[in-house]
């Protein structure tokens, strides 16, 4: 994944964490509080009045270390990298197929609540290995894994895989179901809406494709119709300009493992959301001993200027640092003590670009509009109306991605329109290329030899989403900024993809590669995760899902029941 992922979700730690002691040696975030002072016999002035001011630093570029991040973003810590899979492309036999899929169906079935649903504990999923990362993992995770979602997940993981359990599943299902569609349109929290809106969509969609009473699809419809009509109130409702041109003749390429600096400046800061009315771009933290920290930045400072020039947006800041050679003295001026304004849409980022995004602060991001455009268009085939304007628009925002490497034909997709931080390497692309493929292609605006030249490249490199699983944040610096819940999403929708492949020996060793990657990661409970903080519900309901795209391997495999699953549980 890309810097401007990270943008969004530092400014949610930032936003929602405690500031740490002032005392402690590790704390980013530095206190801007005035001494306590005595007050005024008559009247107490405010207890949060702060003194605004501008000052003028000098800082001493540093040296941005390689896949360190964007123009100065803090660095990650170490991660090692996994080894990417050996896969063979062997389709699983029969029978250990079956026995795969006896304890996670099981587990999806025992865990389904009362009133249908799935749960997510957010508190119950968080590593301890990492309480550093306690509160931010909590709102990412509890945003994006609500009982909507979950529950939509869970049902068509176990629908895919009905013939293994009829009855057990048929209740299950139907039991979700009634929660969906009574609850998807409802859904109003906007944060990581797009996962919570499409997915309820796509259950929905294949429920009326599969429902028989006239009762039970016009339910259905009304359903879709709200839910549909949620997720277009969450799109930028504009046209996206033309993209800013990336010039492959100045890209660095690809990074060398052995590579640890680069010539690019460096300050060793992670910038906050822009607000248009505010100055300067505010700075969420500041790395211990880093370049701004000896030249005086803390967290909190706004940057105004550098030698003399003004700083216009993000994508500027970084620009404007990265162009600085190592060593140079830099003038910077800050603003200290502004007042702090989270959250709100940037002026200079957010644009009425057709797609969609995480946040409402925030630019919209391929995979997010893939996600969405791929809903809809599931939605329209079974008649629900949606404006052509608006599928028009967010095709238009993801054609707009595309990629393609100046000696190389290998095509990809930025992560967001703006995106210049990360240097043209596919690499950087796979977890969201399926997906994007995928959505253009249901559109009319990729034929099919597009599709399958890029689900050729997703098999061949789908190996950088192995390197980064385990790792206890979102996105790796070290590994194209590919991130670990990326992983079962790739998967999916790659597997979806790949369904749509001409040749039936072609369709099937892409398949089988998909299939023995992820029944390669099962735990030996039968569950799977790709995040930790996301949990097991959620984990194994997008495996078994990749794996449902996949059941024409092994057709034999659902020939019967399982017997340990017929037991029907209740409630």
């Amino acid at each position: 994944m890309r810097i401007a992922a990270l943008i969004p979700l530092f400014a949610a730690v930032a936003t929602l964490s405690v500031p740490a002691s002032p005392e402690s040696p590790d704390a980013l975030f530095c206190s801007l509080q005035d001494p306590p002072q005595d007050p005024p016999k008559q009247q107490d002035p405010p207890k949060d009045e702060k003194k605004e001011e501008t000052l003028e630093l000098e800082i001493t570029v540093g040296n941005r270390p390689a896949g360190g991040g964007g123009g100065g973003l803090v660095p990650q810590p170490r991660f090692k990298l996994k080894e990417a899979l050996a896969l063979e492309g062997k389709v699983a036999e029969t029978e250990a197929l079956r026995a795969a899929f006896e304890k996670p169906i099981k587990y999806l079935l025992d865990t389904q609540l009362e009133d249908g649903t799935w749960k997510f504990d957010a508190k119950k999923q968080i590593r301890e290995e990492v309480p550093q990362n306690e509160r931010y993992f909590q709102m990412t995770a509890a945003d994006s894994m609500n009982k909507v979602v979950l529950t939509s997940l869970c049902c068509m993981a176990l629908r895919a895989h009905e013939a293994l359990s009829p009855e057990r599943i048929r209740a299950a299902v139907a039991r979700g179901l009634a929660f969906v569609i009574e609850n998807a349109p409802k859904h109003t929290k906007k944060t990581y809406g797009v996962w919570t809106w499409s997915f309820a969509i796509e259950f929905l969609v294949a429920e009326f494709k599969r429902a028989k009473s006239d009762e039970l699809k016009e339910r259905i419809t009304t359903s879709l119709r709200g839910t549909v009509e949620a997720l277009l109130m969450n799109q930028r409702a504009g046209q996206a300009k033309p993209p800013p041109k990336i010039s492959a003749a100045k890209d660095d390429g690809p990074k060398k493992e052995e590579k640890k600096e680069t010539d690019k400046g460096y300050f060793g800061v992670t910038p906050g959301p822009e607000d248009p009315e505010q100055p300067g771009i505010p700075i969420q933290q500041v790395q211990n001993g880093g370049p701004a920290s000896k030249g005086g930045i803390k967290a909190g400072d706004r940057i105004l200027e550098i030698n003399g020039v003004a700083i216009r947006g993000m994508e500027h800041l970084y620009e404007a640092v990265a162009d600085l050679a190592p060593g140079e003295i830099a003038r910077v001026k800050i603003l200290r003590g502004a007042p702090k304004t989270p959250g709100r849409r940037s002026g200079g980022l957010v644009r009425d670009d057709g797609g969609w995004s995480y946040y409402t602060w925030s630019e919209s991001a391929g995979n997010c509009t893939a996600t969405a455009i791929v809903a809809l268009l599931d939605a329209k085939e079974v008649g629900i109306e949606v404006p052509g304007g608006s599928l028009d628009r967010a095709v238009g925002y993801l054609s707009a991605m595309k990629m393609v490497r100046e000696g190389s034909d290998e095509e990809g997709y930025r992560y967001t329109m703006n995106d210049r931080a990360q240097a043209l390497d596919v690499r950087a692309t796979i977890g969201r290329m399926a997906a994007c493929t995928l959505a253009l292609h249901r559109a009319g605006k990729a034929d099919i030899d597009e599709l399958e030249k890029s689900l050729d490249v997703f098999v061949k490199r789908r190996g950088e989403l192995d390197k980064v699983l385990g790792f206890p944040g979102n996105h790796v610096a070290n590994s194209f900024f590919n991130s670990p819940y990326y992983y079962f999403w790739a998967h999916y929708y790659g597997a979806r993809a790949i369904r749509l492949v001409r040749d039936p020996k072609r369709r099937a060793e892409m398949a089988a590669q998909v299939q023995e990657a992820i029944l390669k990661g099962q735990r030996k409970d039968g569950t799977w995760t790709d995040h930790e903080a996301w949990g097991r519900v959620y984990g194994t309901a997008m495996a078994m899902m990749a794996l449902g795209e996949t059941r024409h391997l092994v057709a034999g495999a659902y020939a019967k029941p399982i017997d340990a699953l017929i037991e029907r549980r209740e409630f």
